[in-house]
């Protein structure tokens, strides 16, 4: 802390939070995609990837809030009209849902 015009102000700059966020890779008529990767990738080109499990979920963990992010789909098996997403992220995100074409 510091004094400036008689006023205690703090000197400690504001940390970026971290959320996860998650979701579900289906088929058209709802069945969960295993296998599928999802790629994630920050506005600055970093990326990282999820494959999903046998409920086809994925999550990805301390994703920066206020950032936007581009989510990705890809599967050897299906295939997806809007294979990708683009987020910006203020608060924990679910139900990121990525439905193949049927």
């Amino acid at each position: 802390f510091s004094v400036q015009s008689g006023f205690w102000v703090s000197n400690l700059a504001p940390t970026a939070a971290h959320v996860a966020i998650s979701g579900r890779v289906l088929t058209a008529g709802g069945y969960a995609i295993r296998n599928a990767r999802v790629v994630i990738t920050a506005l600055n080109g970093e990326t990282r990837a999820s494959q999903t499990g046998s409920l086809g979920y994925f999550r990805f963990e301390g994703v920066g809030v206020g950032a936007t992010y581009v989510l990705t789909v890809s599967s050897d098996r299906f295939a997806f009209d809007k294979p990708s997403m683009v987020v910006t992220v203020m608060d924990e995100l679910t139900d990121l849902d990525f439905i193949a074409n049927p």
